[in-house]
């Protein structure tokens, strides 16, 4: 178990909502994810493997029902939405040396997809949003929130359905894959890909 784990998109930190730091247990992974890009000029598929892949768990059976507490990455670097999938959200951060992302997993995103928004522009339906408030009845186990600035996540514990909370994280640095850095900026892709559940 740590409190801090230094990754090259940031120090990666859980805290709780009066900023006490909470222990959380990091698993390398081994090359689990072989993702392919596709080069356009050798018309081949080219596997990229991560640099580094790890499980983030933290045990929630001491946290009290309703505790609210944030993991994130805390750096100067400027983060984004990655990809998101069923069940699935991530984070990104790039720069000319790497990509990291900072996946988690959402085990009520079906019920948050019932419970969104229809948008609408010029009467055509082009999208959903979130409502003000969820209405926390039907969902399990946690709600997860993306930071606003993209650097991680809020979860509040709702029940104790689920014993671990999950995260997944990885990187890749460019310059490790020669090959195809001249041919595609997919490095991106790659790597939230890996983490999406």
């Amino acid at each position: 178990m740590r409190t801090a784990f230094q990754t090259p998109g940031g120090i990666l930190r859980c805290t709780d909502s009066a900023g006490t730091d909470l222990p959380f247990c990091v698993i390398p992974l081994e090359q689990s994810c072989d993702t392919k890009v596709f080069d356009l000029i050798t018309e081949e598929w080219i596997p990229v493997r991560p640099a580094a892949q790890y499980e983030i768990l933290i045990d929630t059976d001491a946290m009290p029902i309703g505790a609210i507490f944030t993991l994130r990455l805390h750096s100067d670097l400027h983060y984004q939405y990655g990809a998101s999938d069923e069940n699935a959200l991530c984070t990104l951060v790039s720069d000319s040396v790497f990509s990291l992302s900072l996946g988690a997993f959402d085990p009520n995103d079906a019920e948050k997809d019932r419970q969104a928004i229809p948008f609408y522009q010029n009467g055509t339906r082009v999208g959903l949003r979130e409502p003000a408030q969820y209405d926390t009845a039907a969902f399990r186990g946690y709600l997860l929130t993306a930071l606003p600035d993209w650097s991680g996540f809020t979860v509040q514990l709702l029940d104790r359905s689920i014993p671990q909370i999950r995260f997944r994280l990885a990187w890749i640095f460019h310059s490790a894959n020669p090959e195809i850095e001249a041919e595609t900026d997919d490095f991106d892709d790659v790597v939230t890909l890996i983490t999406l559940y």
